[in-house]
């Protein structure tokens, strides 16, 4: 994730877009890019089930968010 997404934008050669008549990287054509593949797709759902789950458990269990 870090690699290729904030890592290509800061560092890498990626399209540009114009907005409102200025010049942007174009994250969104790399992101759409990725969501392409299926496995991608699976892999990073699955991913943020977990850590929802981490958080929903941390919040539960610990005294003061009762």
């Amino acid at each position: 994730h870090m690699y290729q997404f904030w890592l290509q934008m800061k560092l890498g050669n990626l399209p540009m877009a114009t907005y409102d008549g200025q010049e942007y990287k174009d994250l969104y054509k790399i992101v759409a890019a990725a969501y392409q593949n299926i496995f991608y797709v699976i892999f990073y759902v699955v991913s943020m089930l977990v850590i929802a789950f981490h958080l929903w458990h941390g919040f539960r269990v610990h005294s003061d968010w009762d």
